[in-house]
């Protein structure tokens, strides 16, 4: 189920797997030519099917009242009813996308394979495409064609032509115009008009080696990042610059969640999570009594966390995520996303589609 353009990437670093992506490799054909067509999937639109909300899905997110969410070959539907029942949205492309936000009801941003970033102004009904990985890897070409650091200039030569074969794992935008996407061996793209144009960004992170970047979260204290080997940086000038924190877990991280920007909770592989009471400043290991990789997460109107896993685990912090306990979950299946739905339900993706759940109930003292 991981794409084969990361397998030398994994055993090399030995930090784990990534999160739940289908076959990249088989999209395009192959993963690492000098040469390349542009791959038909970028301009093929999605198919439409019935069973759209059935398939792979691997992010969700809120448009006001609405959900919204995307997965494999180009599948973005929506729902008005909080899950119960859902629509197939218009799509121009038939890559896997990976991550979806909305800074408003209507205006929503979607990342995935191939580089692809997509908007729609309409609340996720129709979309466009804003940036490809063509594109971007031109961009950065272009932003480094006078720099004297040669290192960078042969990487960017790289990168244009390895083709479009590196994916885009989160997005995440503070506004109608302002946002950041994030994805394999670092890659990060800024706009401040509302896509379109966007600026290659890597180097306003502190991120070296070049790791996975899997998630952007946007809460108090600032922006965060997490990725793969224990990676996680903040920004506190509005993701002008990220400098790196340490965990207190080295594995491969998929995201963290907060309500206060104070109280922090990173997750990642084999049910691996870390506690932060200060911020990110320190971090304390948590015990989950799971052993999935925690793929999602989401805040819950009472203030509650919801940490979902690859094996169909939920996981629910009453404590701004000092303590976390498992509850039980019928029909699970695995999952890589969950929101709350308008109605108070919890609405979980992953792989066999969407799905509502069930809030359980808190423990009686």
């Amino acid at each position: 189920m991981f794409a084969n353009f990361f397998a030398d990437t994994l055993a090399a670093r030995a930090s784990g797997v990534l999160i739940p992506l289908l076959v990249l490799c088989v999209q395009i054909g192959t993963c690492a030519a000098a040469t390349y067509d542009r791959p038909a999937v970028l301009d093929l639109p999605a198919a439409s099917s019935s069973r759209c909300s059935q398939g792979v899905l691997l992010g969700i997110a809120k448009a006001g009242n609405r959900l919204v969410a995307v997965g494999e070959r180009g599948c973005i539907i929506y729902t008005d009813d909080a899950g119960r029942s859902w629509k197939q949205a218009r799509a121009p492309v038939s890559v896997t996308l990976t991550a979806v936000d909305f800074p408003s009801p209507l205006q929503g941003w979607a990342a995935g394979h191939l580089g692809v970033v997509l908007h729609t102004s309409d609340g996720g009904a129709t979309w466009g495409t804003q940036l490809d990985g063509v594109e971007a890897a031109r961009l950065r070409l272009n932003q480094v064609a006078s720099d004297a650091n040669a290192s960078a200039l042969q990487a960017a030569h790289e990168l244009v032509e390895d083709g479009p074969d590196k994916p885009f794992l989160s997005i995440h935008f503070e506004n109608e115009r302002t946002g950041l996407v994030v994805g394999a061996y670092g890659l990060a793209y800024r706009t401040v008009d509302a896509g379109k144009t966007w600026e290659p960004w890597q180097d306003h992170i502190d991120n070296p080696d070049g790791l996975h970047l899997y998630a952007i979260v946007s809460r108090a204290a600032g922006l965060l990042l997490v990725g793969e080997q224990g990676y996680l940086a903040r920004s506190k000038n509005a993701g002008v610059g990220f400098a790196r924190r340490k965990t207190s877990y080295p594995g491969t991280l998929f995201g963290v969640e907060t309500e206060d920007g104070l109280h922090l909770v990173a997750y990642g592989l084999r049910g691996n999570a870390s506690y932060s009471p200060d911020g990110g400043d320190t971090w304390e290991a948590l015990s989950t009594g799971v052993n999935g990789a925690i793929d999602g997460s989401c805040v819950l109107r009472e203030g509650q966390y919801a940490l979902v896993t690859d094996r169909g685990e939920l996981l629910i912090s009453t404590d701004h995520g000092r303590t976390l306990r498992a509850v039980p979950v019928e029909h699970a299946f695995p999952f890589s996303g969950i929101v709350q739905a308008s109605d108070g339900a919890l609405v979980a993706v992953g792989a066999r589609g969407a799905r509502r759940l069930q809030i359980p109930a808190p423990p009686t003292k």
